[in-house]
Formats: C-alpha cells, structure tokens, sequence
C-alpha cells in the first residue's frame, strides 16, 4: 500500500503497468513474508540449544561470514535474469546524483515558498467573497507569470550553460536522461501544488465552528469569539425573503473556480526541448554531433536561454509535449474540493442558527406595505387602533435591530446581519409610516374639503343677485348657514384629534398641510361676520327688486299687445309674389312670441319668489294659434313657386318621373286645402287660389316628364324616338323641361309613350337578369372530402340554399325568355339559360 503513492508520482509510467508491477511485487513480498516467517521459526529451533536438545537436533557449524557486493549475481536463480537487467537498467538510466538535478534543485528553492494559493495568513480576513477571488486568482497568476518568466527560463539555462565536463550519462541515454529532469521538474510543481491546496485546505478546515448555544452567546454579545473568520456572509432580504449573500453555491462556486484557475496556471508548462537549445548547448552538441566547442559570451547565456524558453512555450501551445503535473479531476484535487465542500456546509451550521434567529420577523417582510393600509382603512378603524398598530411595527422595528451585534465571527464565516437588520426595521417603520401617512391624508383630504366648503360658502355669501331668484335663494343660504358651519366645526374637531395623534407620534407633515391646518382652523372666526353683513345687504335690496318686478311686468304687457296686433294684420295680406317676405314676417313674429313666452314665464317665476299670484296672458297663446294658418298658406305657396321653377329650369334629365308626379299631387291637395280654409278672407283666398293655377297649368307636362324621364331608356330607344319625330330629341346634361316642351312633342306623344313603356318593361328584364347574376357571387360551395375516397362532396346547408336559388332562378329564366321584350338581351338570357 505504500508503494502506491510513490507510483502515482510518477507520470512518465504507464498506469496499468505501474498497478501489474504493483500485484506482482505484492504476491512476492507476501511469499518472502510466508518464507521468513518459516526461516525464522527453524532458525529460532536450530540455534537455540535448549530446543535443539530437546528436539533432539545436533549443533550446526558456524555462520560463514559474507559481505554485501562480493558477488551481485549469486542470488536465487529464480531472480537471476531479473537483477541482472535490473543492474544494467539502473546504470544506464538512474541520474540522480548529478550536478544538472543539483543545480535543479537548486533553482526550485527559490520558487517553492511562492503557494498558488493564498491562506488565512495571507488574507486581511474577514474578506468579501469577491475580494477573496479576486486576490487569490491575482496571486495565482502572479505565481504563473513567475513560473513561466523567471523559473522556466533560469531552468532552460542550466542546459544551455557551455561546460568541458562530458555529460553525466551514457551518449545514447540523453532522452531518458531529459525526461527523469522533466519528471524532477513536474514533482517540483506537483509538489507546489500540493502544498497550496493543503495551505487552503487548513485555512477553512482550521476554522472552529461554534456550536448553537454558543452561536447565541455570541450574538448576544456575552462570548467573544475565538477566532478571527474568512469569508464575509451578509445576511440580506431578497424579494421578502431572508437569505445570504453569497448563498452557498456561490461560494461553492468560487473556491472551485479558484482551484481550477490555480491547476490551469500550473498546466501547459512546457519540457526542455533539445532542439530549441542555442547550438553551444552541450545537449544541443550531442544531438548534433558537434565536435567542435563554440565560443560563447557568459552575457550572452542568459538572453539565449530566455529566446529558447520562449519558442518552447509558444510550442507547447496545443500541443501534447508540455509537464504532466496535475489535472482538475486528478484524485487530489477532487479530494481537495470534496474537503473544501464540507468545510463550507460544516461552516453554514453557524449563520444558519442566526437565519432562524432572524427568520421570526418574516412576518413582517411577507407584508404588503399598501394592501396592509388600504385593507386596515377599510374597516374604519379608530384612532386608538391606528395607535396600537403603529406600536405594533415600532417595537418589532427597535426589537430587530436589537437582535444581535452586526457582525458576528462564526468560525468559518463573519455573518453581516445589518443589512437584513435595516430591510426588517425599514419595512416595519415603513408599515407604520404608511398608516400615520394614511391618517394624514384623511385628516388633509378632510380639511381640504372643508376649506373647499367654506371657501364656496364664503364666497357664496358675497354673492351680488342679479334678480329675485337669485336674491331669494341668497337669502335662504345665508339664513341656513350657521347650522351649515356648526357640522363644519364638527369636522374641523375630529380633523384636529388626527393632527393631534400624527404630533404624539412624531410623524412629519409637510410645509403644505401646516399651512392647511392653520387654515381649516381659522375659518368658523372668518366667516361668522361675513354672513351677518351679507344677509344685512340681501334684506335691504329685496324691496328694490320687487319695484323692479312691476316695472317689468308692465313693459312686457307693452310688447305682447303690439305683437298681437302684427299678428291680426296677415289677413289683409294676399298679394302675388310675396309669399317668401309674408314667410319671413311670419317666423320673425313667431320668434318674438317665443321671446314673449320666456319672459312670461320668468316673470311668473320672479312673482313666485315674492310669494305673488302669477300673471296670466291667454291672448299669447291665441295669437300663436291663429298665426299657424298663414304661416302653413305662405310655406305652400313658396314651396310650389319654387318646385315649379325647378322643374320648368332645371337639367330635365334628373327629373324622376314618379317623385315629380306624386310631389305635384301634394303641393294640388295643399294648394285646395289652403282655398277652402281662407274661402272667408279674400287676400289669403287670392294667394291660395294662384298657387293652385300654377299646379294646374304644371299637370299637362306631366306626360312628357314620364316619356323622356324614364330610366330605361337606352340609345335605342332615342334612336327610335328620333325617327318618330324626325329630328333627335335626347336631352343633354343641361336641357331643361322648357327646352323639351319646345320642340312641340304632343302631336308625337302617343307614339313615344309606347316606346317609352317598352324601354320600362324592358329595364325591368334587365334589372332582373343583373339581379339573378348578382345573387350567385356571395354564393359558398362547401366541399369537404368525403371520408378517405379522395373524392369532394357538397354538404351543410349550402346545399338547401344552393339548390332553392337555382330553382327559382330557372323559373324565372324561363318567364323572361317566354317575354316578348327579352330581344335586346336575348344572347345574355341564353347563355344564361345554358
């Protein structure tokens, strides 16, 4: 078993053949052993002369003497061959004692202090986390500089160093005599790195961690602790909840990748290359077969040897020629990180007794800060109960902070519990805070609203009516306003208790609801003397304004008798041509009426203020009534004037035939109503009845209107109505009635009135045939596939729908074709039809 160390230290062997030499030897010893034991029991028998003559065995001749190395080669013939090459191997390849492994040796000793890895010695312990990282890969990498800028190139120099001295080895032995130097050189580094792992190692395993109890000692501050810790844990609140930083695997984390960054920087290192050696190098001469010494300057060594060093680096970049020293998942760097591991989790015992210490206040950190206060608002709770809450958070905020010291030494880790301290003590205060705030802005919105009301009141008092209403509801308010202001003051108590509490509570308020209280409290003295002096005024102007009323009343009787007057005036009006001003005069009357109606209506009002009986004026109403007649005469008359001149001037062809005849009817029966309705009154009658003769004389054009206006006119059918008449007679965007009427159709009338009533019937085939297109488009065939024979079929209700549109359209095809005015659109029908 002990072998098995020194074997693993040797990278140049293979490892299955190291194991099989390894059970080999151990068989053999365990025979010698076996042998031995044997040998020495005979022995003890044979030499000792009480057992000898007890067993009855004759005295032995005396033990020849022999000397160690008369001769190597009598040895037992079952290990003759292997001593024999043992011997041979031996004195070809062992390089031990030799100046180059001396001066080797030599060289190392000014490395091997400088550890890869910094212990607690070596720290300004306690240390943050990152700090702790950043310091150890800085000494990490300063080692490795050291290794690769100092080390490497001094060692490259102990073979480029000319000497007359022949070398220590046999001339065909060199490449075993390099590689025992590169394994010497990897043992050296092994070797460092060995002792800066044990260096941490005892750093964090040295580390006593204090057991509970203690832990509480030791917050409470009644133990001084006894060692000095590494690493700095704070003890923080994340997202409400208590926690460490770093957590655990961060500092997993970091001691792994500051092991693995310390095996990195001693990886890679190149071994001495004889090529790479300056040709004066007594190496590189062999490998040569350079008789010949060169010259050499002792200035000019260093400098080659650091050249050469440099070029092998660059070499051993990616390639497989570099010193096997040690790798991250070699058994005692995993060892190293197992034991670091458990000394970490051994060291959280400590600040894990601190957490639960802690963790009783989690309560308050689990709290919504502004769901707490709007759920406790919500139940309208007094102040006394706002009092013992706000004691509540107070005394958890002072019982927090009181805890423990701020920084506890717990053996492996100094535990910062000020941050978790003031992030408890922060969200307890702010809980009480909230609510004192939540009792301010009550207690400003209250005052607020109650400046607000007296400001209105205030204001209101000051008020100057502009009329008895106004003056009467003035009047009210200030007669009422005293009780108004008693539920004021009211308000203003129960405010001043609120300021009164946020004061004993030491809650700040701001320079803004100072001010508002001192207002809110100053207003009942204001605005007392305010409303006396007011209500003094309104008293003293109310006989004014009833003077005001009679004066009033009395010009309105003025205004409606002049108008009443203008009203009975119209039946003396009945001139030709006027109906447009009598329609003007008319509205312009009835507008003034509607004026004299609102101002009745406001007179009535004032004398219900003044508690009066109201006026009443029946002959308003009257005239109104009497007035509608003429108003109805003179709109029938100007509408006719109007329409007929439309008609006679206007482009014929946006004349619809159908609207022009049923308007003409209208305006006839309105025209007749109107002359039976003034038949006693001759004016009026005069303009009725001239209204009428203009419908009359406009009815005979009612037949050239429906010829020539008929939208199913096409080219054809003027192209017919010109061979009737024998000129062309279709009308432009601009002809009139009065141009059609012009060209003397009435002799023709009866022909084209035929024509025209074919150009209707067939519109109406068209229209139908557009239609029965139209109705297909919006149409949906739903064909899904039918199971899995990759054939489509119509389903769904589309089908129904499909199949009821194209009966009743083929009944309709058939009508139409059976049509004698389907000719024009014959090629369509039966293209249709197909």
């Amino acid at each position: 078993q002990s072998l098995l160390p020194t074997l693993e230290e040797l990278p140049m062997v293979d490892p299955e053949h190291a194991n099989a030499m390894v059970g080999v030897m151990v068989n053999e010893m365990n025979d010698e052993y076996g042998s031995a034991v044997k040998e020495g029991i005979v022995r003890y028998l044979i030499r000792n002369a009480e057992q000898s003559s007890r067993l009855g065995i004759p005295p032995l001749p005396a033990d020849k003497p022999y000397t160690f190395g008369d001769n190597i080669r009598d040895v037992p013939s079952a290990w003759h061959e292997a001593v024999t090459m043992a011997h041979m191997a031996i004195s070809e390849n062992l390089f031990v004692a030799n100046d180059f492994t001396l001066n080797m040796q030599a060289l190392w000793s000014n490395f091997q202090d400088s550890l890869l890895l910094l212990g607690a010695s070596s720290l300004e312990c306690p240390i943050d986390l990152d700090k702790f990282r950043s310091q150890q890969i800085d000494n990490i990498d300063g080692v490795r500089e050291a290794i690769r800028a100092r080390w490497f190139p001094s060692l490259v120099q102990i073979f480029a160093m000319p000497r007359a001295e022949p070398l220590p080895f046999y001339p065909g032995s060199m490449g075993a005599f390099m590689n025992s130097c590169s394994a010497l050189c990897a043992k050296q580094i092994r070797a460092l790195v060995q002792a800066s792992m044990s260096e941490i190692l005892s750093s964090f395993e040295g580390c006593k961690v204090p057991g509970d109890d203690q832990v509480r000692r030791i917050a409470s501050g009644e133990e001084v602790p006894s060692s000095v810790p590494l690493v700095f844990l704070k003890l923080v609140v994340h997202q409400s909840e208590l926690r460490y930083s770093p957590s655990l695997q961060e500092i997993e984390a970091a001691l792994s990748s500051v092991l693995d960054h310390s095996i990195s920087a001693v990886s890679g290192l190149p071994c001495v290359e004889v090529a790479q050696l300056p040709p004066y190098s007594p190496f590189r001469m062999l490998a040569d077969g350079t008789q010949e010494a060169m010259e050499v300057s002792a200035a000019q060594v260093p400098d080659d040897a650091a050249a050469a060093a440099s070029r092998m680096m660059q070499a051993a970049v990616g390639g497989d020629e570099h010193l096997r020293v040690v790798g991250p998942e070699d058994a005692a760097v995993e060892d190293t990180r197992s034991r670091l591991r458990a000394a970490v989790n051994s060291g959280m015992s400590a600040p894990s007794v601190v957490h639960r210490m802690y963790t009783k206040f989690s309560w308050i950190l689990e709290i919504d800060v502004n769901k707490h206060a709007r759920e406790f608002a919500r139940s309208n709770r007094s102040l006394s109960e706002y009092a013992e809450e706000v004691k509540k958070f107070r005394e958890a905020a002072k019982e927090v902070l009181d805890l423990t010291e701020g920084t506890l030494y717990l053996g492996v880790f100094a535990v910062q519990t000020d941050p978790a301290k003031r992030a408890i003590a922060g969200r307890a205060n702010q809980i009480a805070d909230t609510l004192l705030s939540q009792v301010l802005a009550s207690a400003v919105t209250s005052m607020g609203e109650i400046c607000v009301k007296f400001e209105t009141m205030n204001s209101r008092a000051s008020d100057k009516p502009k009329d008895s209403a106004s003056m009467k509801s003035l009047k009210q308010f200030l007669e009422e306003a005293p009780k108004e202001q008693a539920e004021l003051e009211k308000q203003i108590a129960a405010a001043k208790e609120s300021l009164d509490f946020l004061f004993e509570h030491e809650h700040a308020s701001g320079d803004d609801d100072v001010s508002l209280s001192v207002r809110t409290m100053q207003w009942p003295t204001r605005f007392a003397p305010v409303v006396k002096d007011n209500l003094d005024r309104i008293l003293g102007q109310e006989e004014k304004m009833e003077d005001d009323l009679r004066d009033r009343r009395s010009k309105f009787e003025d205004q409606l008798e002049a108008a009443v007057a203008e009203a009975g005036a119209f039946d003396k009006k009945g001139e030709d041509g006027k109906s447009g001003q009598y329609l003007a005069e008319v509205q312009e009357l009835y507008t003034r009426f509607e004026s004299l109606r609102e101002e009745m209506e406001a007179i009535n009002e004032q004398e219900k203020i003044f508690g009066w009986n109201a006026s009443a004026y029946p002959q308003l109403d009257k005239a109104i009534k009497d007035l509608e007649p003429f108003e109805i005469l003179y709109k029938t008359a100007v509408e006719i004037e109007n329409s007929v001149q439309q008609w006679h001037n206007g482009p014929v062809a946006q004349l619809d035939p159908d609207e022009v005849d049923k308007e003409v009817g209208n305006l006839f029966r309105s025209a007749y109503k109107m002359c039976k309705q003034f038949n006693a009154l001759d004016a009026p009658l005069r303009l009725a009845e001239a209204a009428k003769k203009q419908v009359d004389a406009f009815k005979p054009h009612l037949t050239l209107i429906t010829v020539v206006c008929n939208k199913g006119l096409r080219d054809r059918h003027w192209d017919q109505f010109a061979e009737i008449v024998g000129f062309p007679v279709k009308p432009s965007s601009k002809t009139s009635l009065d141009d059609m009427i012009g060209k003397q159709l009435d002799q023709f009338m009866e022909q084209l009135s035929t024509t025209s009533d074919n150009a209707s019937k067939e519109w109406s085939l068209e229209k139908t045939l557009d239609k029965m297109f139209a109705d297909w488009k919006p149409m949906q065939f739903e064909a899904p596939p039918y199971r899995d024979t990759g054939t489509n079929i119509l389903s769904g209700g589309c089908v129904d729908e499909i199949q009821g549109l194209l009966d009743d359209h083929i009944v309709k095809t058939q009508t139409m074709m059976a049509s004698p005015f389907i000719k024009p659109f014959e090629d369509r029908i039966t293209d249709w039809e197909k």
